[in-house]
């Protein structure tokens, strides 16, 4: 079992300029390639769920299985107002209930203080 630690979060080497799941997810693909693991399981949760999903579309002949904790529907279009009810909902709990996913897309290093100290912190 290998549990890398994300680029740019906790005992990685810092990484200048912006970098989002789709890179994140070369990259460890990249790691994998140096560890001679050509072919991998991966489990990705809240911000490892985007990059397991994009490891998943860009590399499926490395990919055994993947498991997900977090679904994504981003910008699905609505063909009903029936349909576009959960829609609203869902955005208004993003809304007023996601603070800490906003907090780790925009300022990801100040929660890094409080779960880099060990590898649980991070898992945690």
């Amino acid at each position: 079992m290998i549990v890398p630690s994300l680029p740019s979060f906790a005992f990685s080497n810092p990484i200048t300029g912006i970098i989002g799941p789709r890179r994140a997810g070369t990259l460890l693909h990249g790691l994998m390639r140096k560890l001679e693991d050509e072919r991998y399981i991966v489990q990705g949760g809240d911000w490892g769920a985007h990059i397991a999903s994009w490891l998943a579309y860009e590399r499926p002949d490395a990919f055994m299985g993947f498991h997900m904790v977090s679904i994504f529907a981003e910008n699905a279009e609505s063909t009903t107002a029936e349909e576009k009810k959960p829609i609203a909902r869902r955005d208004s709990i993003l809304d007023t209930e996601s603070g800490y996913s906003h907090e780790q897309r925009t300022r990801p290093q100040t929660l890094d203080v409080a779960m880099a100290d060990s590898p649980v912190g991070v898992a945690a």
